[in-house]
């Protein structure tokens, strides 16, 4: 990813990126294109550049094992930066919160459509996104390599008890309301799209028809994070973590952290506690997907089902309680849910979901917001 930084209270795009190869880059040319004298081993030498490589930390997954939500390394993922991603999505948020305090009219040349600027939110918005993904992985997350007899190479182990917990932690900070947010001055500068201009697929899609919607924005930013983090082989190894040791979160503990950052939460403002529903509505309908999703174990679904069970009391209760309308209706469409997963948990369908903009960081569109 672009290393973005805050220099001074300004934005810096100095390092965005580098200009040299990699050392990784050097290692692989060696092992494919290393010209021996006649004579040599060959296969001994491509050995000592593989030993080499093991030597100066430098570890290989492949692309396969590192885009799927429910890959299991917590260093191999795509557009991430730092030795410890945790606290890059730390700094990233710092970051995050600095561009979209200053986020306005300035974003934009003289004489443009005001609506450009939700093009140029996106990335904004979403800077974290990567990283947020890399930090996902270490829930449940398992440090392993292409190990060999005799490489001396550590062939697994689980993440460690509290980078589990530090990890879960940053992720419940993205899922809160004041995060998730646009900032009421942002929100005020993006009208309806003119003729000539249309929402594509670097663009936040819409509920709202022609206007912007700050809701569907958060949406598919929560949305994707419970994706990672409700994935059934995630789940399922986070359920099978009681048998490597007590200390290790369970998916019991993070599921019953999701509904207590999530359900049982109240909010005074207005659009945090519309943020807030449409969030526990998300977590909620993960959780169901997960109860029935045959490529989770059985362990994993019987936990939770177990924790939906617990919630369904909890929002009964609630609702009885409720007085403003809004939150009643939202506790009994819950309800509603629960019942037919309940009574007919093969009939449970997957709500049609707001996905993010398309935007591996690989273009210029980051630095329109420098300025």
């Amino acid at each position: 990813h672009p290393l973005i930084t805050l220099k001074e209270g300004k934005v810096d795009f100095s390092q965005a990126y580098d200009q040299k190869i990699g050392a990784w880059d050097i290692r692989t040319v060696m092992y494919g294109y290393q010209d021996f004298p006649q004579g040599t081993d060959v296969k001994a030498e491509l050995q000592q550049i593989i030993k080499g490589n093991i030597a100066a930390g430098l570890h290989y997954i492949t692309d396969r094992d590192s885009r799927p939500h429910g890959s299991a390394h917590p260093q191999a993922h795509l557009w991430d930066n730092h030795d410890d991603a945790i606290e890059e999505l730390e700094r990233l948020l710092k970051l995050r919160d600095h561009a979209l305090s200053r986020f306005g009219a300035a974003n934009i040349p003289i004489g443009a459509s005001w609506s450009t600027l939700e093009e140029v939110l996106v990335p904004v918005y979403l800077m974290h996104r990567y990283q947020s993904e890399a930090v996902i992985k270490s829930i449940g997350g398992v440090y392993y390599n292409y190990a060999h007899r005799g490489d001396n190479q550590e062939i697994w182990k689980p993440v460690s008890a509290e980078d589990q917990q530090r990890a879960m932690n940053l992720v419940l900070k993205t899922l809160k309301p004041e995060f998730l947010a646009i900032p009421q001055h942002v929100r005020s500068l993006l009208p309806p799209k003119p003729p000539a201009h249309h929402r594509g697929r670097e663009s936040f899609q819409t509920r709202t028809g022609v206007t912007f919607d700050p809701m569907a924005a958060a949406e598919s930013l929560a949305g994707t994070n419970l994706d990672i983090l409700l994935n059934g082989q995630r789940a399922t190894r986070l359920a099978d973590q009681a048998s490597y040791g007590e200390t290790l979160p369970g998916l019991q503990e993070v599921l019953a952290a999701l509904i207590q950052d999530t359900w049982k939460k109240e909010y005074g403002d207005p659009y945090h506690q519309s943020i807030s529903r449409m969030v526990s509505q998300l977590c909620l309908e993960r959780m169901l997907q997960l109860a029935v999703d045959e490529s989770a174990s059985v362990q994993a679904r019987a936990i939770t089902s177990q924790e939906l069970s617990s919630l369904r009391s909890w929002i009964s209760n609630a609702h009885l309680k409720a007085k403003n309308r809004s939150q009643k209706a939202h506790y009994a469409y819950a309800l509603d849910r629960l019942k037919q997963w309940r009574e007919h948990p093969g009939s449970i369908d997957k709500p049609k979901a707001i996905t993010m903009p398309d935007g591996s960081p690989i273009g210029s569109t980051l630095c329109d917001f420098v300025h």
